[in-house]
């Protein structure tokens, strides 16, 4: 069971007092750098994953799909049609880069693409019948937080399945909302709230990194004990994600082979 931040705010004080004679160090400022570990944690390790319907939004008066707020990396983006009788097929778009992306689209009536296919997805040659000809997927990109697509896709909601940030705790953020206004809130949450399942058997490494954050401010190299925990926890997650790959050769630095 993880604990909770109290607990983790009290460990933190045991170890931090041996660098000041008087601490200065709230529980806001505590979670500041807590949360700030997780956040470069996941950014490192990618090891929180998310699945989001997406709708279409209207901005500036066109009907769009914007991705997350929170998006980081995404990694996959389907549709999944519905035959008529319950039973769905799925429809797989390859994402590229921006300049790839319009590259292709520049070419893409000639038949002359440079990508016609993901070759790593195994994408089937014929898997999409939308333009009637069946022989090439839809590709997509992202461009400021905008998800287009070619040729367009016309439906009103796209699955998307990305590796999320973790904001470091903000009033600013909609992922702490519930810890603001700080009166009567925060206290109530910093007593029983704890890490975020994923990620509670790593709150050691974030722990880590609060100390390494808060004895740098002092001016003592002892940071870079805990700066290396912090780094060894995150090769371990990268080493130790779950892929449930089987019956498969694995894809080079495909975790946990690499």
């Amino acid at each position: 069971m993880a604990s909770t931040f109290a607990e983790l705010y009290s460990d933190f004080l045991d170890q931090a007092k041996v660098y000041t004679e008087k601490l200065d160090v709230t529980e806001l400022s505590f979670m500041r750098m807590f949360t700030r570990g997780m956040q470069i944690f996941q950014r490192e390790s990618l090891y929180v994953e998310r699945t989001v319907v997406l709708n279409r939004q209207n901005v500036n008066g066109q009907n769009v799909f914007i991705v997350p707020q929170d998006m980081l990396l995404i990694k996959d983006v389907r549709n999944l049609i519905d035959d008529g009788n319950g039973r769905f097929t799925e429809e797989i778009f390859l994402l590229q880069e921006f300049g790839q992306f319009n590259r292709n689209k520049d070419k893409w009536e000639r038949g002359y693409l440079e990508t016609p296919t993901d070759y790593g997805m195994r994408i089937p040659h014929k898997r999409s019948a939308y333009d009637g000809r069946g022989s090439q997927v839809r590709m997509c990109t992202i461009w400021q937080r905008e998800l287009i697509t070619y040729p367009e896709f016309d439906g009103d909601r796209l699955w998307l399945w990305y590796y999320p940030d973790i904001h470091a705790i903000s009033q600013n953020s909609p992922q702490w909302t519930a810890w603001f206004p700080y009166d009567p809130n925060f206290m109530n949450m910093f007593r029983t709230s704890s890490v975020t399942d994923v990620l509670k058997p790593f709150e050691r490494a974030f722990l880590e990194y609060a100390l390494s954050d808060f004895i740098r401010s002092k001016g003592s190299a002892n940071y870079a004990v805990y700066q290396k925990n912090f780094e060894s926890e995150i090769q371990r997650a990268i080493e130790t994600k779950p892929t449930y790959y089987r019956e498969g050769v694995a894809s080079y630095m495909f975790a946990p082979y690499s």
